[in-house]
């Protein structure tokens, strides 16, 4: 599994050679995998910087209450929210913390005033810039 997450474009012989099988059960264990949903897709990392996207920020969220109706509408429109990386619902004091990317703290401030703040039941944000990144790798424990 580490030899492809480290590489997805990796042949299947460079992958049996890096964890010394034949590419016949390395095949099929990557069938299985995919076949399972262990592994849900293939993607190119992006450097998003580059892209036009410098900033990165952390957004804590509190919904008014957590009706259903009204979470399942907040997350659908979030959803639909290209600015937003990932979304989790999580325990504690905030109902849901986002990580977004955006050109600059301008962008954000827009976006912040006309959109996340308007947002169906959103009662506070807090956000937290970050500054600098020290590790942004998926691994698998051994």
């Amino acid at each position: 599994m580490a030899a492809i997450i480290e590489d997805g474009r990796a042949s299947v012989e460079t992958l049996s050679e890096r964890v010394g099988l034949s590419p016949t059960p390395v095949r099929n264990r990557i069938k299985r995998l995919e076949r399972d949903g262990i592994i849900k897709g293939y993607t190119a990392v992006v450097d998003l910087a580059a892209c036009g996207l410098s900033l990165t920020l952390y957004a804590f969220v509190r919904l008014r209450s957590m009706d259903l109706g009204l979470t399942q509408e907040f997350e659908r429109q979030i959803q639909l929210t290209p600015e937003v990386r990932t979304c989790h619902m999580v325990t504690g004091s905030y109902s849901h913390i986002m990580v977004m990317q955006l050109e600059d703290i301008a962008d954000y401030n827009s976006y912040l005033r006309e959109r996340l703040s308007k947002l169906p039941g959103v009662a506070s944000i807090q956000t937290q810039v970050v500054i600098d990144t020290i590790k942004d790798k998926i691994q698998i424990p051994q």
